[in-house]
This record gives structure tokens, sequence and C-alpha cells, in this order.
């Protein structure tokens, strides 16, 4: 994959300037972080433990195609998952977000990703799958 983390970053900070908005991830089908806008406090090691025990709890879904969005709640707050291309994009909030503000910045956020992620995707296929019209 093509390094478009400053791309995607870039739409996970418009996420997070929700209010509530804790942290914001996107992740591969492997686990591996691609992405990620959080507080400082959270370091990059940290993050990859928590994608690591979310990605065992989610692998069972991603061979289900109709797998599209999840939720969990807790008592101080959500945990949104959206499937993405080939990833995920999961966004912790607290209880005190706007939650129709949230799923519809959600919604645009997986559009623009999606469409990176995409084109991620038809860049790096080998030569012999790329073909071009003279």
């Amino acid at each position: 994959m093509l390094d478009n983390r400053p791309e995607i970053e870039k739409i996970l900070k418009l996420v997070a300037e929700i209010d509530g908005v804790q942290s914001t991830i996107v992740f591969d089908h492997q686990g591996k972080v691609l992405a990620h806008v959080h507080p400082e406090l959270i370091d990059d090691s940290l993050t990859e433990e928590a994608i690591s025990s979310f990605f065992i709890t989610i692998s069972p879904l991603q061979s289900k195609d109709e797998f599209i969005s999840m939720e969990t709640r807790c008592s101080n707050g959500r945990m949104f998952v959206k499937k993405l291309p080939n990833a995920f994009l999961p966004v912790s909030v607290t209880n005190t977000t706007d939650m129709s503000q949230l799923q519809t910045v959600i919604n645009l956020a997986v559009k623009r990703i999606s469409k990176i992620l995409e084109r991620s995707d038809i860049e790096n296929k080998p030569d012999e799958l790329q073909f071009n019209i003279n």
C-alpha cells in the first residue's frame, strides 16, 4: 500500500474535531494500523495492543459480506466500527457526543477514506494485472 497515512489522518482529524470523540483509527484486515488520531497520552504501542485485542473480536465477522458496521457501549462511552475496503474504521466517543453529527461525519469519512484505499489498491496491483489502452 502506498503511504496514504497523511491523507487519511487529515480526514480522521475532521472526525476528531467533534466534541466527545476520543480516538479514530484505520486498520487493515491483518490488524496493522494504517492511520490514527488520538490524544498524546495514548502511545502507538497501546494503540497496537488495543487493535490486536479488537481484531481478535471482529476477525470472525470479516468473512461475512453483510458486515457493515458495529457499535459497542460501555459506562463512559461508545465505540463505532465501520467497514472500509480491506480495512476498518473504529471511532471511540464519550456519552456526551452529538450522535447525529457524528454519524454524518463518519459516513462522509468512510466515503473519502474508501476512495483513498481503493485508489491505493489499484495503484499497487502487479504490472501484469494493469493494462493501458493506447
